[in-house]
């Protein structure tokens, strides 16, 4: 077996629909402070107000076997040392399932990972969420339809990390045959 991974960026993300009990996080176009031209991106930003959640979906690949991790790679608005806390939540349906997918949700709440950020903003961070069965669909197979939800939230006591966190995208790397 060999580890393999799907590279999702920032823009592979939207905001959840239900902004009263499922708060989206904001995204902006960040540009470079570097002299013109500069590289540009896409970032979504959480704040520490209260839990933000971002959505995407993909097909898990056809070698895939199991052992997912969720990297989540961020920086901070601004330079401090504590923790934030990151978690990630899956659904995952297959062909022929009989589930409803108008009707499906995510089997738990998900893993959480809760680093220490980088001391300096702007330094880039990866979050590594282990996803272990109960954390995730534990139906999931190759060629199901996945919807993944990565969120922070601040009411954690571990994330205590009072900056708006600016996410970047994920690699979702996973066991294969």
């Amino acid at each position: 077996m060999a580890t393999r991974s799907i590279t999702l960026p920032a823009a592979a993300f939207y905001p959840t629909a239900d902004v009263a009990s499922f708060t989206a996080a904001r995204i902006q176009v960040k540009q470079s402070s570097a002299a013109v031209p500069s590289p540009r991106y896409l970032e979504w930003i959480f704040s520490t107000v209260a839990a933000e959640y971002i959505v995407t979906e993909f097909v898990a690949p056809a070698n895939y076997v199991g052992a997912p991790v969720v990297n989540v790679y961020y920086k901070m608005t601004t330079a401090i040392a504590n923790e934030i806390t990151w978690g990630c939540a899956m659904a995952a349906v297959s062909d022929n399932d009989a589930t409803d997918m108008d009707a499906d949700g995510f089997v738990s709440t998900g893993a959480t990972a809760s680093p220490t950020v980088p001391g300096t903003a702007g330094y880039m961070d990866v979050a590594a969420i282990t996803m272990s069965t109960g954390t995730h669909d534990d139906s999931l197979v190759a060629g199901d339809h996945v919807v993944l939800t990565i969120f922070r939230d601040p009411a954690v006591p571990t994330s205590d990390a009072d900056s708006d966190a600016e996410f970047l995208g994920i690699d979702f790397t996973y066991s294969d045959v």
